[in-house]
């Protein structure tokens, strides 16, 4: 193959298998990336995943039932989908701030430095102003460090 008209990887082949979507490019490699990374893909019907075809020359996949495009650079590069969150990243909402405080019985202040963050931050995400993703495994061991804490001061 004569890789000096053509340096842009091109697909051959896509297929969707046990949670991974895997592309064979023409020149021999084979791609695969987590289905979660594309969450419309991920949510969809087999005949709706079966339903693809080549853009672009095969630098590109296109799903048209799911409005939904993927370059294979993009797949080499590792890059999800736009609006895809890991499962371990909690948005972190003003409900969720407030439930957090209610249940937990602690001040702005104190759940700020459970989650590491200052009063202000605390204030600014509960108003709304400024919402923030934290790796739900953090938060939880910082807020069960907290409630063990806050536990072992109320007995």
């Amino acid at each position: 193959m004569d890789t000096s008209t053509n340096s842009r990887p091109t697909a051959v082949s896509v297929k969707i298998k046990k949670g991974r979507l895997a592309v064979q490019l023409l020149d021999g490699r084979l791609v695969e990336t987590p289905l979660e990374w594309y969450p419309r893909l991920c949510d969809a019907s087999e005949a709706q995943k079966k339903d693809w075809s080549f853009i672009a020359g095969g630098t590109g996949i296109h799903w048209p039932q799911l409005d939904e495009q993927l370059s294979v650079a993009g797949m080499l590069a590792g890059q999800p989908a736009v609006g895809y969150k890991p499962a371990d990243v909690l948005e972190i909402t003003p409900k969720l701030i407030k439930e957090l405080r209610e249940k937990l019985h602690l001040a702005q202040a104190d759940l700020g430095k459970a989650l590491g963050y200052s009063a202000v931050m605390i204030r600014k995400i509960e108003s709304g102003e400024r919402p923030i993703n934290l790796r739900f495994k953090n938060a939880c061991r910082n807020l069960l460090e907290k409630g063990a804490m806050h536990s072992s001061l109320a007995h």
